[in-house]
């Protein structure tokens, strides 16, 4: 306005629209089709001198354009997120962490759980993550292959104006980087998780090297008196606590010796038929356990994983000896001894406890029906 080639109100309002465009507030591209407008008005009215004034300004704005435009798509590019699942089967409740890293450097980390329940999944939550979210990244880590990964970053790229990939975190991932920031996002995840669960129960996933938390346990023991009264039972805990409903108790039909072997792996095989499994209730306890035990040495443990490969069940199955508590696995040829202080230990101890318990007092109800039936057939007989 000093040289009278623009009123102050023209400079005013070119002045903020430009500091609006530097800001990334405004449209560069409206702007520069407006100028455009003008500098042609100028012409026609051959005014060329603000014409030319016009065309210098427009192609420093050009200039200016391609330049925010290179940074916009280096700064997209450089931008990366880390999303990690995990999966808890008995809860049917899966947990997500997102991990965003911009230039190098990570801006933002969120959880998310929700409901494995009609077609939720990682997929599904991706795209509905996506929909959100004021940013998406040009590179999406996972640590669990989404299904139909390109119709999935075909719909997500709909939010946005660039490619999207989606490039699985695997156990070989040649970029150590990337891995080690996938690792430290199921880590997290995995603290997130164990923080709902007993510590005994977390110990035992870590020792038995399980691979998921043991929520849902349960033990069998077999109860004889002699030939004639020889019983099972089995006994289920959710969260290192009794879960009644998941009691099983056994007349022993098919073995007529003391043979501890043949009842484990009578019972197992009883317990986890189709007819027992069927119709179970709803529930946090699931119709298969997370962990077997069995009360025992090695030869009962072998029987009951023959009786679960005989059923096609794989479930983890571990035995605990009385004398020395030691707890002998199918991956181990020496038994693993704890601290009798060990958390994991008191848990396995008091379910092992409980099935004796059971199984002995199912005994006894045996035995006492019995005499009971004897007593009364024999109203003359001397009791002693």
């Amino acid at each position: 306005p000093c040289i009278n080639n623009v009123t102050r109100d023209e400079y005013q309002k070119n002045v903020n629209t430009l500091h609006s465009i530097l800001r990334g507030k405004s449209n560069i591209d409206k702007f520069v089709n407006e100028m455009e407008a003008e500098m042609n008005r100028a012409a026609e009215i051959q005014d060329y001198e603000k014409a030319q004034q016009i065309r210098d300004t427009l192609r420093r704005l050009n200039n200016l354009s391609a330049k925010q435009k290179m940074e916009k798509y280096l700064r997209r590019n450089l931008d990366e997120e880390y999303v990690g699942i995990i999966k808890e089967i008995e809860t049917a409740v899966a947990h997500v962490m997102t991990l965003r890293r911009t230039k190098g450097v990570i801006t933002d980390r969120k959880k998310f759980d929700f409901e494995l329940i009609g077609d939720n999944s990682l997929a599904t939550f991706l795209s509905q993550y996506y929909s959100t979210v004021p940013e998406i990244p040009r590179f999406v880590y996972v640590n669990e292959m989404p299904v139909s990964r390109e119709a999935l970053e075909a719909s997500i790229e709909r939010f946005t104006d660039h490619e999207v990939n989606i490039i699985l975190v695997s156990d070989d991932f040649q970029l150590k980087e990337k891995k080690d920031l996938m690792d430290l996002v199921t880590r997290n995840l995995k603290l997130h998780v164990e923080k709902g669960h007993a510590p005994g129960i977390v110990e035992l996933k870590n020792i038995l090297h399980l691979p998921i938390i043991p929520s849902v346990i349960d033990c069998f023991d077999i109860s004889n008196f002699g030939n004639t009264y020889a019983v099972g039972a089995c006994t289920r805990f959710v969260d290192g606590k009794p879960y009644k409903d998941g009691y099983r108790k056994f007349k022993i039909r098919l073995t007529f010796n003391q043979n501890d072997f043949a009842m484990i792996q009578e019972i197992v095989t009883r317990r986890y038929s189709p007819i027992q499994t069927e119709n179970y209730p709803r529930g946090r306890a699931q119709p298969l356990p997370d962990l077997i035990v069995i009360d025992g040495g090695k030869g009962q443990l072998h029987c009951a994983i023959d009786a679960l490969h005989k059923a096609g069940l794989e479930v983890p199955c571990i035995s605990l000896a009385k004398e020395n508590e030691e707890i002998y696995s199918p991956d181990s040829t020496q038994p693993v001894l704890l601290s009798r202080n060990s958390a994991a230990l008191k848990i396995i101890q008091y379910i092992r406890d409980e099935a004796h318990r059971f199984g002995l007092a199912y005994n006894r109800d045996l035995r006492r029906i019995k005499t009971n039936h004897k007593n009364i057939s024999s109203p003359n007989l001397i009791k002693t």
